[in-house]
């Protein structure tokens, strides 16, 4: 299988969008979308590093765009559907009553944008969180992270009151901070280990016992006398062999 490239937004055209298909479900109207470039393809565009998400539930996240040339392509993008909806008045065909219908933008008036992740038969969103592969959307969490996102503007819904784009997150990659692990274990003392304390223990006890216990702390006390103010011996007259003998 041939792996594909998005679109990069800076080479768009958007006169290139083509209308394909329609469809109608339960009073609802779908109009397929291509890009025309050599051959007509999937219209599918790869958005710049966003830098946060909010989960909304397990298949709906939202983020904001910050980058200047997305916010100038969705509203390009939008406009475009807008204009197009008026010369085509067999969008809404289906529907008997017209003149309330509302057109929903992309992008929200904080430039935030939701998107539902995709799981059934026909498409299903792959989600990475730190380069690991997410099965299950239920692990998905609101994180500080860089997001890439690979979308396609799949269709144009029409229903009673309401039109707007249908976008399809194909891919989504999150790079999320992650916090140093301090999660360490206590080690089971072994029986060399248990041996040589008590060893230890024998062998400062048997130093305090013995005469060179006694001696070291003679030599000390004479050492102490020797270097406090009480002592009448200049710095210039210590001699440390003398004190010992």
């Amino acid at each position: 299988m041939n792996i594909l490239q998005p679109y990069k937004i800076c080479n768009i055209d958007i006169n290139n969008i083509v209308f394909k298909k329609t469809k109608l479900i339960d009073n609802k109207k779908i109009i397929f979308l291509k890009y025309k470039d050599e051959t007509l393809n999937n219209f599918v565009i790869q958005l710049s590093k966003i830098k946060n998400n909010n989960v909304i539930d397990q298949n709906e996240i939202e983020f904001i765009i910050e980058n200047v040339d997305n916010i100038d392509f969705f509203e390009k993008l939008d406009n475009f559907i807008i204009e197009q909806s008026h010369q085509n008045y067999s969008w809404f065909d289906h529907l008997k009553n017209t003149s309330s219908m509302n057109y929903q933008r992309i992008l929200r008036d904080d430039n935030s944008i939701k998107l539902k992740l995709c799981n059934n038969d026909e498409l299903v969103t792959k989600l990475f969180i730190n380069d690991n592969i997410v099965t299950d959307f239920n692990d998905i969490i609101s994180n500080e992270s860089t997001t890439k996102i690979i979308l396609e503007i799949y269709a144009v819904y029409i229903k009673s009151k309401s039109y707007g784009l249908l976008l399809r997150p194909i891919n989504i990659l999150m790079q999320c901070k992650e916090k140093p692990i301090y999660d360490y274990k206590f080690l089971e003392d072994t029986e060399n280990d248990s041996n040589n304390s008590e060893l230890y223990e024998s062998n400062l006890q048997s130093e305090i016992n013995n005469d060179n216990y006694d001696f070291d702390n003679k030599l000390f006390i004479k050492t102490h006398d020797i270097l406090t103010d009480n002592s009448t011996t200049s710095s210039g007259d210590f001699d440390l062999d003398k004190c010992i003998t």
